[in-house]
């Protein structure tokens, strides 16, 4: 398992454990026990696109979910719990390990020599492009 890969699972746990305060020890033996086989899950991928993808499609992001919303109604049990927070998190989550995935292929795009220099004369380009832009208004 790579650095991103494990930073997505952490990053979910923390999810969970940053929102709620889990008091209950049965919860939290569920909780280690759902985190214990995500890792296991986990443990055999090195690109964290594809473990992303296996992942929305796998069983265990169900569980997720559910066990998200088990641990909000057991903390709130008077409130109808919307999934607004659970959205935001989710949608937090999905995009830093976009940006994560995206700026770890540029890097190594940037570091094959033809590719590299195209880039950054491409990037250039632009870069004066926008000044011709500004200059013709």
């Amino acid at each position: 398992m790579n650095e991103m890969v494990k930073n997505s699972v952490e990053s979910r746990r923390t999810a969970i454990f940053s929102s709620y305060a889990i008091t209950d020890e049965n919860l939290f033996k569920k909780i280690e026990d759902y985190f214990n086989r995500l890792n296991e899950f986990a443990s055999s991928y090195d690109d964290v696109m594809k473990f992303e993808t296996d992942f929305a499609s796998s069983p265990l992001a169900k569980e997720y979910t559910d066990l998200f919303v088990e641990i909000s109604k057991m903390n709130n049990p008077e409130e109808k719990k919307d999934n607004v927070i659970l959205d935001e998190i989710k949608y937090d989550v999905k995009h830093r390990i976009r940006r994560e995935a995206y700026q770890e292929t540029y890097d190594k795009a940037r570091d094959i020599p033809v590719v590299g220099e195209a880039m950054d004369l491409k990037n250039k380009f632009d870069l004066f492009s926008r000044f011709k832009k500004n200059k013709d208004k």
